[in-house]
């Protein structure tokens, strides 16, 4: 099998790394399953263009190594273009990669898409822009652009920085007006954010992370009303750590397309799995059934995991 390999030299897991190593590394391991590999790294625009070109080639299989973004970022690209996904999960919190099953150490998920099996999966779109996990509008835009200005800085200093204009993007935050449609007739809500998630594993409190199911063909609404500050604090952290719950303060709807208008804005920020971007309401939502081809472990198999090198 031919696989095309391409790896974000800015991923966390690479920071103390050399990515040529790694890059070694992953090359070894999968030619050693007797695949045909080519293998990038890059950062920025560069990534971008690797990616594309992994897309254009001849490889069956497109191998992506960074962080939820970098992933969803590939994924919107290879819609349509009949390759296969490979995850390796190389970005701080990784939601996608744990709710497809694949393991956090590099050497197992390299085994996944060495002997693994391929699956069609649901992605979620938004005016034409994929998503894999969720769209979020309100406060969350904001707090993933404090992230991105600080994500160079190292140490305390960065933590400082990061914790002191999150809380003062949490102080100006206002709550936004919206005209909610989803299959249930029209209703307006005052929310301080709102996020629109593919196939959401929605649990009871007694759950710590119920397990996803990536093809069940629906989008979960779920909105948070204008509320105290340090409890918007608390709904973006769970957000970023894929933990939403139906608290008395969220509300939640399934359904299988959406539409949001945002009465005074012309144009809103829009976070579409860790990016953010500017679209114009209405926000039309919908669900598209196995749009996309990844690759899937083969049931619970044991894996011999081998360190990666630093």
């Amino acid at each position: 099998m031919k696989i095309a390999v391409v790896l974000n030299e800015t991923a966390g897991a690479l920071h103390r790394r050399s990515p040529e190593k790694v890059a070694a590394w992953i090359r070894e391991r999968l030619e050693a399953w007797d695949h045909q590999v080519t293998i990038t790294t890059a950062a920025g625009g560069l990534l971008t263009r690797a990616i594309r070109q992994a897309i254009n080639g001849d490889a069956e299989v497109v191998a992506i190594g960074g962080g939820d973004g970098t992933i969803s970022a590939a994924a919107r690209q290879m819609i349509g273009a009949g390759k296969c996904l490979g995850v390796l999960p190389m970005g701080t919190i990784n939601l996608f990669a744990r709710d497809l099953g694949i393991p956090r150490e590099l050497d197992a998920a390299i085994s996944v898409i060495a002997r693994g099996r391929s699956r069609m999966i649901d992605v979620g779109e938004v005016n034409g822009h994929i998503f894999l996990n969720n769209s979020v509008i309100g406060l969350y835009p904001s707090l993933i652009r404090v992230r991105e200005r600080h994500r160079q800085a190292r140490g305390l200093l960065r933590w400082a920085s990061v914790v002191l204009m999150a809380l003062r993007a949490v102080w100006r935050a206002r709550p936004i007006p919206i005209r909610l449609e989803c299959g249930q007739g029209s209703q307006f809500i005052m929310a301080a954010a709102l996020a629109v998630a593919n196939n959401p594993a929605v649990a009871r409190r007694s759950e710590a992370r119920p397990k996803r199911v990536l093809d069940g063909g629906r989008l979960g609404v779920f909105w948070a009303p204008a509320r105290a500050r340090i409890g918007l604090l608390r709904l973006m952290a769970r957000l970023a750590l894929g933990c939403w719950r139906l608290d008395a303060d969220i509300g939640y709807q399934a359904t299988g397309a959406a539409a949001v208008e945002c009465s005074s804005h012309r144009r809103v920020k829009v976070a579409l799995d860790g990016e953010v971007f500017r679209l114009t309401p209405p926000l039309l939502y919908k669900i598209r059934p196995s749009a996309l081809k990844v690759m899937a472990p083969e049931g619970s198999e044991r894996v011999a995991f081998r360190a990666c090198p630093e």
